[in-house]
């Protein structure tokens, strides 16, 4: 059996949709793409097909990541005493 045998191209997109998503406060939005560039060629390394994980699912997923983490941010200043 070869590595990634077992993954289908619905889960190798689901996985660097959320990889994007829970990193994307460490990543600046003009990197989006490269980052998932860089993704992509990890996978075929791995001989794994992730073309369907596309620059716009990226973009899609870093915005959804940053707006959690705005929420997230905005939910935490507010159990801090004020200045």
């Amino acid at each position: 059996m070869e590595r990634g045998e077992n993954y289908r191209d619905s889960d190798l997109v689901s996985i660097g949709f959320g990889r994007v998503l829970e990193k994307a406060v460490a990543i600046e939005e003009h990197k989006v793409t490269a980052v998932a560039e860089q993704m992509r060629e990890l996978a075929e390394e791995c001989n794994l097909e992730m073309s369907g994980f596309t620059d716009g699912e990226a973009l899609k997923a870093w915005s959804i990541g940053q707006q959690k983490w705005k929420e997230a941010r905005e939910e935490v200043l507010k159990w801090l005493p004020a200045s």
